[in-house]
């Protein structure tokens, strides 16, 4: 979670109401159901008028998800971190109270879906061990342990979207459309917002806190370089949303992304490059284009790089060059390669992961630490007085830290069941010959790989700004398993490809003399 200002005893209230809520969201839907009352075809949401339409809060909800979501997208932690001034309540707790309220107060089916879906319950399971350990430890250390519960809170998203594309299927088609048209948006974007985080002003803050405007982190943009990439090749295999010129420019574009931010970040690249090989091996045809177009971007621009002797000094001791390039490729293999700094930062992560799995494994086995405790302090890792580290700089050490190995075990059931469910749903799809779905199903499928392997050298789970993309991301899947197996998929609209699009427009312009 986003670390909290200081704030008065008063300032509890408001996190401490918006927790305990959605767990009660939760909770409140196992309460016992008559047996003849099963999962039905008809919406979750119950229309007011009988007319299909929907409350008028369910699309509030909708459009301030996809507002965030795109916001994390673009402008990353800054945007995380806003917030009402004077207070913790930051806007993606904001959306976040917005669905509980939806949960509370509209007729809704969330226990149906929970009984139905194996990757929901899931999630649901994680949030509850998450939620019995914060409750034993939200008094002695208030706003503390509620931070470190966002590890497991913000799951709720999950639940929020897919009660959303229950509600109305053809949300599936339009998220995906809206998707495709923010691609070209932040690639274009990204070069800029490297630039500005390396060389920037620092002293231009984000309202009522110590983060800089420019503050966006460079393992997130190559992650999101590389989902996008994963989207044109696969979920728009068909030409729907991109042209084939298109494809190729964007994903020029893209790669260089992810080289760009690789001479800054080493789990970033790691993280791109694990879903680029995912994609090549799910990929069944215009698998060698799109290893030849990568490989032919990298190679005109260590061409380029190398003829020019290009080296643009950042922050620390990085440039932008092609010896930085290749040093931090080979310092992923071999720690030594990277040099001093490199070699002594992966020391100093190891030791640190050592040490927590130690403690954990041989003092509090069952529930960790819990939230609250200040493990930054406890292992001496708060290297910023002002922005204070409060875990061990790896999400997935993390959950054992705050959950101890219940929580490890149900995190692990948690990906072993989603990833299970989306493969055999894939499948499925392909045998029923609809291609187009089972080809965004893979999409959705390998999308969290890049955020789980970037976790590994970033807490990236405890901020919004990646951790509602993951969980909208695992409810948008649950989703659409729901929605095959009672037939209410929506159907795929016939989307003529840009060339189609311009050769009518042409057809159409009258010959001039």
């Amino acid at each position: 979670m986003i670390p909290l200002l200081a704030a008065s005893s008063a300032d509890y209230l408001v996190p401490v109401v918006t927790v305990l809520a959605a767990l009660g969201a939760v909770v409140s839907a196992f309460r016992p159901k008559p047996a003849a009352k099963r999962l039905s075809a008809s919406p979750v949401l119950e229309a007011p008028n009988g007319m299909g339409s929907e409350p008028r809060q369910t699309q509030w909800l909708e459009k301030s998800l996809l507002f965030i979501l795109a916001g994390y997208i673009l402008f990353d932690r800054p945007f995380a971190w806003l917030h009402v001034p004077g207070t913790p309540l930051f806007v993606g707790e904001m959306v976040l109270a917005l669905g509980v309220g939806v949960v509370l107060t509209t007729r809704t089916r969330l226990a149906q879906l929970l009984r139905r879906s194996a990757s929901l319950k899931a999630v649901r399971n994680f949030m509850v061990w998450g939620a019995i350990l914060l409750i034993l430890q939200v008094l002695p250390y208030g706003l503390d342990a509620i931070r470190d519960s966002a590890l497991w809170y913000y799951g709720f998203f999950a639940m929020l979207t897919a009660i959303l594309f229950w509600s109305r299927p053809q949300r599936v088609n339009e998220w995906v459309g809206r998707y495709s048209r923010l691609i070209p948006i932040y690639l274009g974007w990204f070069p800029f917002a490297v630039v500005l985080a390396s060389v920037g002003p620092t002293n231009i803050l984000v309202p009522d806190s110590q983060i800089s405007i420019f503050n966006h982190k460079n393992g997130n943009m190559a992650v999101l370089s590389a989902i996008a990439i994963a989207f044109m090749w696969l979920a728009d295999s068909d030409n729907r949303y991109f042209s084939r010129r298109q494809r190729v420019w964007l994903t020029t574009l893209a790669t260089l992304l992810i080289v760009l931010t690789g001479l800054q970040n080493r789990g970033g690249m790691v993280a791109s490059f694990a879903l680029i090989a995912a994609l090549l091996l799910v990929l069944s045809r215009r698998r060698g284009e799109l290893l030849m177009l990568m490989i032919a971007a990298l190679v005109l621009t260590a061409s380029i790089a190398v003829v020019f002797d290009i080296r643009i000094e950042l922050f620390g001791d990085r440039e932008i060059s092609i010896e930085q390039f290749t040093s931090n490729v080979s310092s992923v293999f071999d720690p030594e390669a990277g040099g001093a700094r490199q070699s002594s930062t992966t020391a100093w992560r190891l030791n640190i992961w050592e040490q927590v799995l130690n403690d954990v494994t041989n003092d509090r086995p069952f529930a960790g630490f819990g939230p609250g405790p200040d493990l930054g302090e406890r292992y001496d890792i708060s290297t910023n007085p002002d922005q204070p580290l409060r875990n061990p700089h790896n999400s997935h050490v993390g959950i054992l830290a705050r959950l101890g190995w219940v929580g490890v075990t149900l995190w692990l059931l948690l990906w072993a069941t989603w990833f299970t469910e989306m493969y055999q749903l894939r499948h499925r799809l392909r045998y029923r010959g609809d291609d187009h779905t089972s080809n965004l199903v893979g999409w959705i499928f390998l999308a969290p790989i890049p955020i789980l392997v970037n976790a590994i050298f970033d807490p990236t789970l405890e901020g919004a700004q990646v951790a509602v993309l993951l969980w909208t991301l695992v409810g948008s899947g649950a989703a659409i398993a729901l929605l095959e197996r009672t037939n209410r998929l929506p159907e795929s609209r016939v989307v003529m490809s840009y060339s189609e699009k311009r050769s009518k427009l042409r057809a159409q312009v009258p010959i001039q003399d």
